[in-house]
């Protein structure tokens, strides 16, 4: 079975459970890990990183404004846990969400949201990516629960591909696995509350 399809098959997996997995002795987050254990556990075959990008912003009067990030976390750790082979980067927790200026646009118009620009976004994104080479995996899967930047991921991963390939480190873009066109267009309904509250239930007032 090749990585993508697997890939594929952990997201479908991660996406209906909102069940909270057993703690396993290592973290699959690498922030919990010391340097030295994520050396030793990239050498073990642990060579595909994951880089999941959340958002803060309004959700209405029943959703904390970390929704997206609690979802992000909840989902990149499982898509890890079932690949068994990945590790999962900390949620990058900004996104691309309106102008900030004075004509307030998009989720800007609501107190909470927080923005930033393509340009830093894709920065970070990129930044993330290379630290990611740095550190030696071979395979990097960028991807975000957040509407606003993905075309910003698909240019990273596409650009980073091309410059890398050559040298044995692949880069793929994966869609928001949770974006789901509801009510005309309103998203993250009962399947972004799911996993959001199953993991934190301070989120939702519902």
């Amino acid at each position: 079975m090749s990585m993508m399809t697997r890939l594929a098959a952990a997201m479908a997996v991660a996406v209906v459970s909102g069940s909270s997995l057993v703690a396993q002795t290592r973290s699959v987050f690498i922030e919990d890990l010391t340097s030295p254990e994520l050396r030793d556990a990239i050498a073990a075959g642990k060579t595909s990183g994951i880089i999941y990008a959340g958002g803060i912003e309004q959700n209405g009067a029943h959703m904390a404004l970390i929704k997206h990030n609690v979802i992000a976390r909840h989902v990149a750790g499982q898509i890890a846990e079932r690949l068994g082979t990945a590790l999962v980067y900390p949620i990058i927790p900004f996104s691309m969400n309106g102008d900030p200026s004075a004509e307030k646009a998009g989720h800007m118009r609501f107190p909470g949201t927080i923005t930033v620009s393509s340009d830093v976004f894709l920065g970070v994104i990129r930044g993330v990516t290379l630290s990611a080479i740095s550190a030696g995996f071979k395979n990097v899967f960028v991807m975000g629960d957040h509407g606003g930047g993905q075309a910003e991921l698909k240019l990273a991963a596409e650009s980073l591909d091309n410059d890398w390939k050559a040298k044995g480190v692949w880069f793929s873009a994966t869609p928001a696995v949770l974006l789901t066109p509801m009510n005309g267009g309103a998203r993250m309904g009962l399947r972004a509350l799911s996993p959001a509250s199953s993991t934190r239930p301070e989120t939702s007032s519902g």
